[in-house]
């Protein structure tokens, strides 16, 4: 019974090892998972996600985008209703659906105007950034429904962009080492359990030695 539950501790273990190293070795020792960039293009002046496509709650998301050169780019994140009337009646590229691994849907709205303000002037942004040739949000995933808005920030047709997603998790790399330390630990323990039950031999030997030398060997008697 000891051999056996050595056994199930010493597996255990293995598997705790196994796994840790690899939670420790995806999120890295800056916490986060970035798969390859993403190319996305639109002929109208906008790239939005709808909320369907970010309906996950948890996790927190860093989103890079980056154009050729040192193109203007705008990202900013806010919500539907907001996002909605702002590109009223304007032609814009939308994400319907984004997939694991990854892979996105996207649709095209058709519009002939443009939004009244630049992205820029807005005040009702949850996060936003811009720059030349890169721009970085960072949001926290949530059942609220918003939308993730890429443009020019001058409001000029025609975007193609490259986005990467992070998935950022806190503590993930120490984490992950924590729990292949765990299963270090439990692997020592199943293999002392397993060495400490004897062999059919030991315990043979261990027989013998406790037999007294007199019993052993009967004296003759005395003439």
């Amino acid at each position: 019974m000891r051999r056996a539950g050595g056994v199930v501790v010493l597996q255990l273990g293995v598997l705790l090892v196994i796994l840790g190293a690899l939670g420790a070795i995806a999120f890295g020792p800056d916490n986060r998972v970035t798969p390859e960039p993403l190319p996305l293009s639109s002929l109208g002046i906008a790239v939005i996600t709808a909320p369907a496509a970010l309906a996950y709650s948890g996790p927190t998301v860093e989103l890079t985008v980056t154009r050729d050169g040192s193109a203007p780019v705008f990202v900013g994140v806010g919500y539907d209703v907001d996002v909605q009337d702002y590109l009223t009646a304007t032609p814009y590229t939308q994400v319907d659906s984004i997939s694991i691994p990854l892979e996105v849907k996207t649709s095209e709205v058709d519009g002939a105007g443009l939004p009244e303000a630049r992205p820029g002037d807005l005040d009702w942004w949850l996060v936003s950034d811009s720059g030349r040739g890169s721009a970085t949000v960072t949001l926290p995933l949530s059942d609220a429904a918003v939308d993730v808005v890429v443009m020019d920030p001058y409001l000029r047709p025609g975007l193609d962009v490259s986005v990467t997603p992070g998935v950022v998790r806190r503590g993930a790399f120490v984490g992950g080492l924590a729990v292949s330390l765990a299963g270090v630990a439990l692997g020592v323990v199943g293999w002392m359990l397993i060495s400490s039950v004897p062999t059919g031999r030991g315990r043979h030997t261990a027989r013998q030695r406790l037999v007294r030398p007199d019993r052993a060997q009967p004296r003759g008697r005395e003439g």
